[in-house]
């Protein structure tokens, strides 16, 4: 069924030469990269959701769309938790990129105050999971993992239907076969409050980076605080490497104390893993759904 919509709305889409012609709905988000609005197409009333950034040499539209062309199948759908996205445009008049999506629900972050615990455990952290497995085997990595990232279906949290989305900052970590070498002295990439270690102490980032992250995620929503929520800093700089130094300080013991055996044994594996490994996700998957 879900095929069947993307191929029509991917057919519909190829008739609309205009992004003007959309009709505008109402502002879905907005942040430091842009907005992103609802809209409708009127000869169709289908609505899709649309991505617009500034046109500049920093913007990160154009890496976003290729990275989703990049992780469609080879039937030319999305995989499975990626949003159909069906083109890019240059929207001279606005110098803008307007970026056409499938519409989804809300995200996690919106939703999480009505977020139990056995969701966490009993299949958002596990298709969460899944999603980052099946674009790392496509080697992309996504460096921003965060609430705000997953975006549930149209039905939000009854009908248990998860989507990555914002691959802005993604990275390929495979080029020609080959790994992407380590590096240090790289400028941060992602959310200070999910980001890795590794990402704090301005490494390249792989795997196992976007899988540390993940498991931040699911601490938050599973105890809705983290322990270096509150943390200010005088400065942006000086509050980063704060809670960089705490996750440091931290062992997974001392980081999942009073928590499921599921976070203890998620945290030993993922911090064992070194730059290049490909992890198991299939232990992982493990971890989370048959608890020791």
């Amino acid at each position: 069924m879900e095929d069947d919509t993307v191929r029509h709305i991917t057919k519909l889409c190829k008739t609309l030469r205009e992004p003007w012609k959309l009709t505008f709905v109402k502002q879905l988000g907005h942040g430091a990269f842009g907005s992103v609005d609802l809209m409708r197409d009127n000869a169709t009333n289908r609505r899709f959701a649309v991505k617009k950034e500034a046109i500049s040499a920093v913007a990160q539209l154009p890496n976003e769309f290729n990275t989703y062309r990049h992780l469609l199948d080879a039937t030319g759908n999305p995989m499975p938790g990626t949003p159909g996205v069906y083109m890019l445009w240059t929207h001279k008049m606005a110098n803008q990129y307007w970026m056409v999506m499938q519409e989804l629900g809300s995200s996690l972050d919106k939703h999480s105050a009505r977020i139990t615990k056995r969701d966490v455990l009993s299949w958002i952290w596990p298709k969460a999971l899944a999603i980052l497995a099946g674009i790392h085997r496509k080697d992309i990595i996504h460096r921003d993992i965060k609430p705000e990232n997953f975006l549930t279906g149209p039905d939000g949290l009854d009908g248990h239907q998860l989507y990555l989305t914002d691959f802005g900052l993604s990275k390929r970590i495979r080029m020609h076969g080959e790994h992407i070498p380590f590096r240090t002295g790289k400028r941060f990439a992602g959310t200070t409050r999910y980001a890795s270690r590794s990402a704090h102490h301005g490494e390249e980032q792989s795997c196992r980076d976007d899988l540390e992250s993940l498991g931040y995620v699911m601490l938050f929503l599973f105890n809705r605080t983290l322990p270096w929520m509150g943390i200010k800093g005088a400065t942006a700089s000086e509050r980063d490497a704060q809670v960089g130094a705490l996750k440091d300080a931290l062992s997974p013991e001392a980081l999942c104390a009073k928590m499921p055996n599921q976070f203890l044994h998620y945290f030993r594996y993922v911090r064992s893993l070194q730059f290049g490994d490909m992890p198991d996700y299939q232990l992982l998957a493990g971890f989370i759904t048959k608890p020791m």
